[in-house]
């Protein structure tokens, strides 16, 4: 898990790099225009978002750490490709970035579970989640310091980091034995009876992922409309408080993910975690719109930070509630496919977010921003009633994975976990 963990840093580090200074050099640094770079990374992020659930259904196949090495190896060269200005190699270059990308999110419930095994899978999945909140940060630093020290021409470089981060994460992880396995089908036939399968979704499972896609939308709360808010409200808050903000977050979250995970597992707390987390954010954006009534720096600092801890919080429940469900609910032979619907499920819910949180944060009527909060709460007491009641990790039954043959069944789980049979 140590060697997942350290890959998993190492690709996050080299994210935040190309999030800080990366976008610049492709907006700013070349001449191919800013409209040109967005719609491409629009039909990139849409292509991606739709292909992971292929990706998802060859990882039940062929396991999740060779479809993940596959994925950053794409990555890295659609980093490399959209380095090159031109608008064949950028186009190309995004995406086959952004479908690895999406691939690779999607994956990583399904990379902790077959690394982990079935009873750590929920902790192991949020170490994961809490390595990359403190990767991104540290690699957003790096990108800053890109940003001071270049003009936007020389910015090319941040691709190049974040190719080489894909390529470093991709020989750390570790390597999979498929000749452990006699009789063995080829990579390729694998790929076509994923592709003839049947893509059906468990009726409580595409309830559960809508209603956690409802409940993601707290991260377009954190990352769009808080900045604008703060950013209109001088008389509140000063201007820093944006970064300010990031960074309890990122401190919470990094500390205590994987605290509450092993927490929540060890009591059974799966239910009220993904109600209360609903209930936490909620409590949070009422924090946020109750700057409009300060006056006082010393005053707002304080709401704010308040409202962040609890945003924080929730979002840690909120996390590892839904994702602890998405174990439970999937039935054999469909783990990788049904994690990557749930990814693809949250990102269609959230396509039209950008939009609804400029409009609050521009001109905040009072009655959406209440009916964002219920939303939010709604979300999470019907998230609640999806998650099975009364199941510990020792008690969750065992994760396909997708690389050994189990005796009596005819499906493939994966060799990273040691057999006892």
């Amino acid at each position: 898990m140590a060697r997942i963990l350290l890959a998993a840093g190492i690709n996050a580090a080299g994210s935040g790099v190309y999030l800080v200074s990366g976008v610049i050099y492709l907006v700013k640094g070349t001449d191919l225009g800013p409209t040109y770079v967005a719609t491409t990374m629009l039909i990139g992020g849409l292509i991606g978002t739709a292909a992971s659930l292929g990706v998802g259904r060859c990882a039940d196949r062929i396991g999740a750490v060779f479809t993940t090495r596959a994925m950053y190896v794409l990555q890295a060269v659609g980093m490399l490709l959209a380095a090159w200005p031109s608008r064949p190699a950028l186009t190309a270059g995004l995406v086959g970035y952004l479908l690895g990308q999406r691939s690779t999110n999607a994956l990583s419930g399904t990379l902790a579970a077959s690394i982990a095994g079935p009873d750590q899978a929920v902790v192991a999945r949020a170490s994961l989640r809490a390595v990359n909140n403190g990767a991104i940060a540290v690699g957003s630093l790096l990108g800053g310091l890109l940003l001071a020290g270049l003009p936007n021409s020389g910015l090319w470089l941040a691709l190049v980091i974040n190719a080489a981060s894909f390529i470093v994460a991709a020989v750390l992880l570790p390597r999979s034995r498929e000749g452990a396995v006699a009789g063995r089908p080829r990579v390729a036939a694998w790929c076509r009876s994923s592709l003839r399968a049947r893509w059906t979704v468990p009726s409580r499972f595409c309830a559960l992922s809508i209603a956690g896609g409802i409940s993601q939308l707290h991260f377009d709360v954190q990352s769009l409309l808080l900045p604008l808010w703060l950013i209109g409200q001088p008389d509140a808050v000063p201007r820093w408080s944006v970064g300010y903000a990031f960074a309890i977050n990122t401190v919470i979250v990094v500390l205590g993910q994987r605290r509450h995970a092993a927490w929540m597992e060890a009591r059974a707390e799966r239910r009220r975690a993904g109600a209360g987390s609903g209930l936490m954010i909620a409590a949070a954006i009422g924090g946020y719109g109750a700057l409009a009534e300060i006056h006082d720096h010393a005053l707002g600092l304080i709401v704010l930070t308040l409202a962040v801890t609890v945003h924080s919080v929730g979002e840690i429940y909120q996390a590892n509630a839904f994702g602890a469900a998405t174990y439970d609910l999937s039935p054999p032979g469909q783990y990788g496919y049904l994690q990557a619907f749930y990814y693809a499920t949250g990102g269609g819910l959230r396509a039209f977010s950008p939009l609804l949180m400029t409009y609050l944060a521009l001109s905040r009527p009072p009655a959406l921003w209440t009916a964002l909060a219920a939303i939010f709460v709604l979300a999470g007491v019907v998230g609640a009633a999806l998650i099975p009641e009364h199941q510990v990790a020792a008690e969750r039954k065992e994760i396909p994975s997708a690389r050994r043959l189990r005796p009596g069944r005819d499906r493939i789980v994966d060799p990273e976990i040691p057999s006892s049979a």
